[in-house]
């Protein structure tokens, strides 16, 4: 599985790919699970998984219905940055808070153009 989201996050370091997949102790474990669910009050400890949105395994509620991933997957890319329109507005908006993303994003673009 490839481990760079469509959104061009690093699913290796998300908190949830590591509740999922890590090799955390429990007290880790917890404090994030902790964290999590003050972050998301409206989801349960069972909520939080997710094996990356480009697996075809269980994936967090947000990510299941992630606009991005469902316009890349209808498009056939494998992340934004071979998208025609990128950076598109919903983009823009996501990455307001999360510029990281964006960042990973023109580096692949860069990669590509090579």
């Amino acid at each position: 599985m490839d481990k760079i989201a469509y959104c061009g996050f690093d699913c290796t370091k998300c908190p949830l790919y590591l509740l999922s997949k890590g090799n955390l102790d429990k007290v880790e474990r917890e404090r994030i699970t902790v964290k999590l669910l003050e972050e998301y009050k409206e989801l349960k400890r069972e909520d939080l998984y997710c094996e990356g949105c480009k697996s075809n395994g269980k994936l967090f509620p947000y990510c299941n219905d992630c606009y991005i991933r469902k316009c890349c997957e209808a498009k056939g890319i494998n992340n934004c940055s071979e998208c025609a329109e990128f950076p598109c507005q919903e983009l823009k908006d996501i990455f307001s808070k999360f510029p990281e993303g964006l960042e990973n994003l023109k580096n692949f673009k860069l990669k590509n153009k090579r």
